[in-house]
């Protein structure tokens, strides 16, 4: 992740360690600069990241749906974390640190 947090610095102009150099050795062994790219390759179980992802998304639109918002009560289960870690991303992306969030994801 500090390389792609690297190379979004660098594309962004900002001071970053990372070196044009680096940057073509990471790509020559097939490096994949995005998360969404790396994340939804990995498989957990049966499921990729993206179909687990993409599951809860759909709980979270069954259950504002039902309930009319996304205020779960405590201890509601999964849905409840995966959520908190929804707006945890949310928020590191939005000050501008490390995040699995992705504009996409945001714009959902």
């Amino acid at each position: 992740d500090e390389q792609r947090s690297n190379y979004q610095l660098m594309k962004e102009g900002k001071p970053s360690s990372i070196t044009d150099d680096r940057i073509r050795q990471l790509e020559s062994i097939g490096f994949e600069w995005s998360n969404d790219d790396v994340l939804f390759k990995v498989a957990k179980g049966r499921q990729t990241l993206k179909e687990m992802w993409n599951a809860r998304f759909q709980e979270l639109e069954a259950y504002k749906a039902k309930h009319g918002d996304c205020n779960f009560p405590t201890k509601s289960g999964k849905l409840e974390k995966w959520v908190g870690a929804q707006r945890q991303h949310y928020r590191l992306s939005k000050e501008g640190k490390s995040s699995l969030m992705t504009v996409v994801r945001m714009q959902n």
